[in-house]
């Protein structure tokens, strides 16, 4: 088997312009053996993009970010990914032995880990919580540690895998906008992986829909976050019905919108 190409962008190295990709995908095919999960991907991510990726499921959308992650090989197919990265999972994936601030702090190096991991958790509103056993945090403040420690290594790429996925309708809106704020604050590029069409449409600047390996669909969304209520519906039905669903405008992006004003 070809030996894996993979072109690592420094982490030191200054973001490009925002029209330059630090994700590139050129024709990218993934099986697991007959099977084609992703097949003949093209994809670009731009400096600072936050871009939403749907799909029903075993559409390919988690082996695609898994692929970005460098979690999975690329069997010998040109991927350019930044070196600097960080996931975030459905489940916070928190070490129960270890307090907060600690599971924050996991990998760092360098001089005052602590000092950052706790700039990181005020970041994120869990100042009052840096010492505490993650056993007893809410869904919500799980998934916050979790951002932070995401957060915390500064990355070029957040690749965020249905992290609000397991928690409640109000905790999911709370959740949006403090991932708005933390990447306006960081401007990494962002991959949203979802199934929520209002979650996509509240939160990212273009929205592609995975389907049978490919990318059947994408929308660039130029109207300003909190000022997306009217322009949305007719784009929340588009989306769903390239995941065959033919359902009536909903309300929550407009709920989204005005929520206290941090979309």
């Amino acid at each position: 088997m070809a030996s894996a190409t993979v072109t690592w962008l420094p982490a030191a190295e200054k973001r490009p312009p925002r029209t330059s990709p630090v994700v590139e995908l050129n024709g990218f095919t993934r099986r697991f053996g007959e099977v084609t999960v992703l097949d003949g991907i093209d994809l670009k991510i731009a400096a600072g993009e936050f871009v939403a990726l749907l799909g029903r499921s075993g559409s390919g959308k988690t082996t695609l970010l898994r692929t970005l992650a460098g979690l999975d090989p690329v069997g010998g197919q040109e991927v350019t990914v930044p070196a600097s990265r960080a996931v975030v999972f459905q489940d916070s994936r928190l070490l129960p032995w270890k307090r907060v601030w600690s599971n924050v702090a996991l990998g760092l190096k360098g001089a005052d880990v602590r000092a950052r991991a706790e700039q990181a958790l005020r970041e994120v509103g869990l100042g009052h919580r840096l010492d505490v056993w993650p056993r007893t945090l809410s869904g919500g403040e799980a998934q916050r540690t979790a951002l932070a420690r995401a957060l915390v290594r500064e990355p070029q790429l957040l690749l965020l895998d249905e992290p609000f996925a397991a928690l409640d309708a109000l905790t999911r809106m709370k959740m949006h906008g403090l991932v708005l704020s933390l990447w306006q604050a960081h401007r990494p590029a962002v991959m949203m992986v979802t199934h929520d069409v209002d979650e996509a449409i509240a939160l990212a600047d273009r929205v592609l829909v995975l389907d049978g390996g490919r990318i059947i669909a994408e929308e660039v969304i130029e109207a300003p976050r909190g000022e997306r209520t009217a322009a949305v519906r007719p784009l929340r039905a588009s989306l769903l019905r390239h995941l065959g669903v033919d359902a009536p405008e909903g309300s929550y992006a407009d709920a989204v919108a005005r929520s206290g004003g941090v979309l």
